[in-house]
């Protein structure tokens, strides 16, 4: 009986990572046996120079055109490139790049040509999705006519790059204007009904919720009943460092627990039961995660990788590729039996005479015309840097993969307005979201945390933002009157998770979620001047689908901030926890201030106005369907109604003289440990 969404849902939910696995690897062996098969393949990226560079915010590869390290290979460089393969045992180039504006599909034609002269044993497995609409679009071409041609010239298969995550909404804040989930499909539908087989992944440990992962495996397996053409299932692990992404949401060096992969893996095997093979890309989670993942549901060790330069400039510290004594190695000493095959996995050599240290194929380095062909050079970070935002609702702005080299353009007069989907937010946001109070701007959603740096640097006119950021920043924007979001007490959703007493928290390690600053800086003071205390404090991903991993991380507190907040309450996680807002109330008799709405100073009055009215008439609507909105959130955050009800019932969404004092008793805290400036107070005016 086939694996359905809710029971995909329970498995990513599950922290028995030990019963999955043994599952998977039982689905694995039913399928595959011992085997591990490995290819002896080299990467070559003919260039980094694409029209999606701005707005792509996950990706550490890509440059504009005239960008420090913007480089593009001429036929002869990618040629030499490719002579590491002569005299080698190299059975496959694996040949993907950036969406460059002025290179046209003969250019690589002339390629996949002249590599089969040169190469008539190597496969070659060549351009994602993305790379193939892109083409289609600037030659005028439908798709199924580019990807004949590139049969024609040669290639044998499809990498399954491009897919990151279908959500609609993860796609538009991580990859806005890429090719849409949709469209990758259809462009691997036609690839299969013209023979061409081709890989699938899927991009996690960014922004997807478990519910996004699911949806993704589901509509993989739903083309594969239709086709049969997807190969291998691969899933990636995002990598943080040098890019937009990494820098919004404040990580470095690995984004992914070992826990977290081994449980994508695990369940890519136990969801996709029609595709043969499932793959563990060790350049994005190190070669001994990959040797474990033998035992969760893998037969895929990729191969030896050569000039692996996508995951490598994202900050991936493994190594540049594996020798064919490293990987049989790896795969022997996880019992397993390796098998090298071809792109098609089509076995081409086993090793059952193979000893460790025995004479094996070499990988070489290739030398091109001036010298080693091969640099990492990250991509540098502008000082100041203006980001293209996702557009969630309202007009869309752009369209798919490379419509243009320039980020899209606002429409004059048409504000960009800040909004949180946490269920907080759902009195002020229903209205609008369901389109009975229409906002004359175009909504921009995102974590607290997020908008924030959205709304400072310029890119929001007006947006909710938390009160610490606020002060922060309160020389560029006015608070807008009469809305807030405050509790008077228990808020029920800023909660410290504690494995023990709070006066044994000195010196011991509190994960604080990322998500929220203002949440920090609160509980911050309360150790300081409140509890007594100095934990160690450290950023951790915390928001709904990260619970089960960042649970398993070492760590005696957690800061959990919104609908998180409220799952570990209802799960009862923890044996002891903290309400900031009801601690915040105890120690100053004051209501606490979580989050204003601010505008720009910059922002023309005469736009800002209709989106404040149209933000206070969605409120009035929400406030009078709470118990609406309560049955809502329940339903899909899964948190229980009575405990949905009891949050919307303690929040506050009005700004009065009360929470203003509030406010300056926060801001006066704050600037006395130096933690905003001295004279944020005297910004405390409204519009």
């Amino acid at each position: 009986e086939r694996l359905t969404r809710d029971d995909a849902l329970a498995l990513f939910r599950s922290p028995d990572l030990l019963t999955i696995g043994r599952l998977a690897d039982l689905a694995n062996r039913r399928r595959n046996g011992d085997r591990v098969f490995f290819a002896a393949n080299q990467h070559i990226n003919p260039t980094n120079v694409c029209v999606l560079r701005n707005t792509c915010v996950f990706c550490s590869f890509a440059r504009m055109p005239q960008e420090h390290g913007a480089y593009t290979r001429s036929l002869d460089e990618v040629f030499a490139e490719a002579e590491a393969a002569r005299g080698n045992a190299t059975r496959e180039f694996h040949i993907v790049g950036g969406l460059h504006p002025k290179l046209r599909l003969d250019y690589y034609l002339e390629m996949f040509r002249g590599l089969r002269e040169r190469h008539p044993g190597v496969q070659i497995k060549a351009l994602t999705a993305v790379e193939v609409a892109h083409l289609a679009r600037i030659e005028g071409m439908t798709v199924p006519e580019v990807l004949a041609a590139m049969k024609d010239a040669g290639v044998t298969s499809l990498p399954g790059g491009g897919a990151e995550v279908f959500s609609p909404a993860a796609r538009r804040t991580i990859a806005d204007r890429k090719l849409s989930g949709e469209e990758w499909l259809a462009v691997h539908r036609e690839a299969h009904r013209l023979g061409i087989p081709s890989n699938c992944t899927m991009l996690y440990g960014h922004i997807e919720t478990a519910e996004d992962r699911v949806d993704h495996l589901l509509a993989l397996r739903a083309l594969q009943d239709e086709t049969g053409g997807f190969l291998c299932y691969i899933p990636l692990a995002y990598h943080p460092d040098h890019n937009e992404l990494g820098e919004a949401l404040g990580r470095t060096g690995t984004a992914t627990t070992g826990f977290d992969d081994l449980k994508n893996l695990a369940v890519g095997r136990l969801v996709l039961d029609n595709i043969p093979h499932v793959k563990t890309h060790w350049p994005m989670v190190t070669p001994l995660v990959s040797q474990v993942a033998l035992d969760f549901g893998c037969d895929d060790l990729e191969g030896t990788v050569v000039f692996e330069r996508v995951y490598h400039e994202a900050g991936a510290e493994t190594p540049m590729w594996l020798s064919y004594d490293q990987i049989v190695g790896l795969i022997r000493g996880a019992g397993k039996t390796p098998v090298e095959r071809d792109s098609l996995y089509q076995p081409v050599r086993t090793f059952e005479s193979w000893t460790a240290g025995a004479p094996l194929p070499a990988v070489a380095r290739a030398e091109g015309p001036e010298g080693p062909t091969f640099h990492i050079e990250h991509r540098r970070t502008p000082a100041t840097r203006r980001r293209t935002l996702p557009i969630v609702s309202g007009e869309q702005v752009g369209a798919s993969a490379g419509a243009s080299p320039s980020p899209p353009a606002r429409r004059p007069g048409r504000p960009r307005v800040g909004r949180i989907g946490y269920i907080n937010c759902y009195p002020v946001y229903a209205a609008i979201d369901r389109g009975i109070v229409p906002v004359p701007g175009e909504l921009v959603t995102g974590t607290p945390a997020e908008l924030n740096d959205l709304l400072a640097a310029g890119e929001l006119d007006v947006s909710v933002i938390s009160a610490v950021e606020y002060a922060r920043h309160a020389r560029d924007l006015v608070l807008l009157p009469d809305i807030a979001i405050s509790s008077d007490g228990p808020v029920r959703s800023v909660i410290l998770y504690s494995r023990r007493p709070i006066a044994e928290l000195a010196g011991r390690t509190v994960l604080v979620s990322a998500s929220s600053r203002t949440s920090v800086a609160l509980l911050e003071l309360l150790c300081r001047h409140v509890w007594k205390i100095g934990p160690r404090l450290a950023q951790a991903r915390a928001e709904a689908a990260d619970l089960h991993a960042v649970q398993n991380l070492p760590h005696d507190g957690l800061l959990v901030i919104g609908d998180p907040a409220l799952l570990l309450g209802a799960r009862r996680a923890y044996p002891y926890a903290y309400d900031l807002g009801e601690e915040w109330k105890r120690w100053t008799g004051l209501p606490f201030v979580f989050a204003v709405w601010a505008a720009r100073r910059s922002a023309d009055p005469a736009a800002v106005r209709p989106v404040y009215q149209a933000i206070l008439a969605s409120r009035a609507w929400g406030l009078a369907h709470v118990d609406e909105l309560a049955q809502r959130a329940a339903a899909t955050s899964g948190v229980p109604l009575e405990i949905c009800r009891a949050y919307f019932a303690g929040l506050d969404y009005g700004f009065g003289y009360k929470h203003l004092a509030g406010l300056a008793d926060f801001f006066r805290r704050l600037a006395h440990d130096g933690r905003v400036p001295d004279g944020s107070l005297q910004f405390l005016e409204v519009a």
